[in-house]
Parts: C-alpha cells; sequence; structure tokens
C-alpha cells in the first residue's frame, strides 16, 4: 500500500466532497460560506502543556490540509484559527470571545486541557458555537447532555476506575495512594481511581495534591514515601509526572507509577529519561511508531506524519488528527446547507471506525464517542500496550 492510499484511508467514508450548489446568503450560519468553514481551537502555545499542544495542532493541521487538498467539505476548504491559552482558563475564555466576535467561528475544536476547555464552554453556548472534542478527559466538558457539546476521549475518572482494577488484578499491590493536581483534571482523576479501588473492597492508603504549575514535589513525594506506598497514581500531564518521578528516584523511592490519557506522549519519556521507565497510563488510542507499529496502515500514516512535520507522531498527533476526521465525517453528511443544526443531526448518528484502535459512536443520548481504553508502559523510551480494550464506565 502506498503512503497516498494510507492516508486516504481515514476518509474512506466521507461521501460528497466536491459538489457546491450555492445558497443564498441569508440561508449560512456564522463561519459557513460559499467556499469556507471556520474552525477554532485554543491551545497551550506558552504553558507547561505546549508540547502536548504542539503534537495535537500537528495532528490536526494534517487532516485539514488532506481535507483541503481533495476539494474540502462538499467545495468548502477549512480554515483553521489557533490562538493560545497558556493553559489559564481566563485566557482561554478571552480566546473564545476573540475567535466567536472577530473570526467568527462555526465550531470550536479540540480546545487544550479541561479547566481551560471548561472556561470556554458558557461562552461557546451563549452564542451556539459547537464545542467539539476538547483535548480533555474530563467529563464535565460534555455533561450535562446537550447538543453543543461532544467529546471524544473516554473519560479520566472511567479510564483510571477500568485501568486500577486491572493493574491491582494483574500485579500484587496492596498500598495504593496518589498525588494530583488540584483542580477538576486532577479530581477527576483520584475519583475515578478511588471508585476502581471500592469496587476491589480496596482505598487510598494516603493522597496529597500540589497545584496546577507546580515544579517543587519534595513533600509530596516524601508524604507518600512515609505511608510505602507501591503504587502512586498521579494526576497530571506531562511535566508534573516527570518531576514527581525525578524527585521519587531522587530519594531512592521506586514505587510503580501510574497516569491518565493526559501523559501518554512521546513527549514523556524523552523528558523524563530513566527516571520514567517502567511509567503506566491509560489511552484510547495507540501511538503509530513508524518503525515498529504492527500495523502496515499505522506505519504508512507515521511516516507520511514524519516527513510533513519533520518529528514522530504521538497520541496526542492522533486525537488531532481524529478529531478532524470525526467532524469532517459529520459535515459532509450534512450537505450543502451546512449550519449548526444539520451538523449535530450528523453526530447524532455518526459511527466512525478509525485507523488508530479506537472506533466512535455517538447517538441521540451518546455525546462522548469514545468507550475503551488500554494500558500502556514505557519500556526503553516507548510505549508498550500492557492490556487489551478495557470497557470504561
Amino acid at each position: 500500500m502506498t503512503t497516498t492510499n494510507g492516508i486516504k484511508l481515514a476518509c474512506a467514508l466521507t461521501v460528497g466532497l466536491t459538489t457546491l450548489v450555492s445558497l443564498p446568503a441569508g440561508a449560512r450560519t456564522q463561519g459557513v460560506t460559499d467556499d469556507q468553514i471556520t474552525i477554532g481551537t485554543i491551545q497551550d502555545l506558552s504553558g507547561p502543556l505546549a508540547a502536548l499542544s504542539k503534537k495535537s495542532l500537528d495532528g490536526m493541521t494534517m487532516r485539514v490540509d488532506e481535507i483541503n487538498a481533495e476539494g474540502g467539505i462538499n467545495g468548502r476548504e477549512i480554515r483553521l484559527v489557533v490562538d493560545d491559552h497558556g493553559y489559564q482558563p481566563r485566557r482561554a475564555l478571552l480566546a473564545a470571545q476573540r475567535m466567536i466576535q472577530r473570526d467568527r467561528i462555526f465550531t470550536m475544536m479540540g480546545v487544550m486541557g479541561s479547566a481551560t476547555a471548561m472556561a470556554t464552554i458558557p461562552e461557546l453556548t451563549k452564542n451556539n458555537v459547537p464545542s467539539l472534542f476538547p483535548f480533555s478527559a474530563a467529563r464535565q466538558t460534555y455533561t450535562p447532555i446537550n447538543d453543543l457539546q461532544w467529546a471524544s476521549v473516554a473519560t479520566y475518572d472511567g479510564q483510571m476506575e477500568a485501568g486500577i482494577q486491572y493493574m491491582m488484578e494483574e500485579n500484587s499491590f496492596e498500598r495504593p495512594c496518589a498525588i494530583y493536581q488540584d483542580d477538576e483534571f486532577g479530581t477527576e482523576v483520584l475519583k475515578g481511581a478511588e471508585a476502581g479501588l471500592e469496587k476491589l473492597g480496596k482505598e487510598m492508603v494516603e493522597t496529597t495534591s500540589f497545584q496546577r504549575g507546580s515544579t517543587d514535589f519534595s513533600s509530596g513525594v516524601a508524604k507518600l514515601m512515609a505511608a510505602d506506598c507501591d503504587l502512586v497514581v498521579i494526576g497530571a500531564a506531562l511535566r508534573e509526572p516527570v518531576g514527581i518521578m525525578n524527585e521519587a528516584r531522587t530519594r531512592g523511592w521506586s514505587p510503580a507509577f501510574f497516569g491518565s490519557a493526559a501523559s501518554y506522549t512521546t513527549e514523556l519519556p524523552k523528558l523524563g529519561g530513566e527516571a520514567v521507565e517502567g511509567y503506566y497510563a491509560m489511552s484510547g488510542v495507540e501511538i503509530p511508531y513508524a518503525a515498529s507499529s504492527e500495523s502496515e496502515e499505522l506505519r504508512e500514516w507515521a511516516v507520511a506524519y514524519e516527513e510533513k512535520f519533520g518529528a514522530e507522531p504521538d497520541g496526542f498527533s492522533v486525537l488531532g488528527y481524529t478529531m478532524v476526521e470525526l467532524f469532517n465525517r459529520a459535515a459532509a453528511a450534512a450537505g450543502e446547507d451546512l449550519t449548526v443544526d444539520s451538523l449535530v443531526a450528523q453526530l447524532k448518528q455518526l459511527e466512525a471506525p478509525d485507523l488508530f484502535g479506537a472506533d466512535y459512536y455517538f447517538d441521540e443520548d451518546t455525546r462522548n464517542g469514545a468507550a475503551t481504553a488500554s494500558l500502556f508502559q514505557v519500556k526503553d523510551g516507548i510505549w508498550i500496550r500492557q492490556s487489551g480494550a478495557l470497557e470504561t464506565p
């Protein structure tokens, strides 16, 4: 199979991409013209999640460029508008307001981070702008169920509930503990792990928290070390898990560390090196390594990505690529008269088999199309699958 064919596989179910019937201007909604659809995304380009946003934005850009090269969605090219929130909720809100008022976006897509994504939702809802597929597994990004909030990542609490049960049952851990970021994201990771332990008749031996953006984890690690924890759940994304594990290794302490999909990225072993060897994390998608992925399609996709961006893809690249493809399928099926209502109608019946291992299913009552996640572990600097697909609550 050629690289071109491998890429085309991702849009095999897309229909009607080249026919355009001109509609009167009054029939159009914000962000949709005769030849363009404007989509906004707010990333962390200057804060602690900048490495993740670089990957996610590259994944989104790759699929947008492919769609536009193939003629767009029903003849309309996608215009992707990008802004920076620096991982600060207030800046995310201001960016959303600019995109609505200045850029006239049709949808918001792939906002990076849980607290930052949630900060944008009231403003988007007030202006009838859909919030699609944030880079967050927080349940609050799509509940209570409504027509303007859609997700594509199994929830953090669901991932951790399923994952910690698997970890405890497959290993001999006796003293589970947690260290977590004291915001919505970190708390949801903690609650999921606690729910999984409760189903096993167990509970956390010790917990400790830290503020978002912290760099000193000495007191938290000392507290968990004193509790003799043998499994430590980390409710944080990238820099913080690396810092926590570095602190532990410096003290000569080596429990098993276990985190959510937020830390399932190629950047983590690059930043952490030897300190993060053995780290476990959950993810609904598998990182496609160009040299070692078992699937030919995944290897070809990874090669195409590396040729385009000069760097290897990771899970956030995959999620960025996939969310644009989910929008592509729904918007194409909505036809030439693309409105919020016609897009939502197609999202409610969207079923999308996925190249990267996580199929998506939405319906009248389902706003998060992802329902499984798997356990992965860092071994020799790369992520290795440790389980099959685990059903997430």
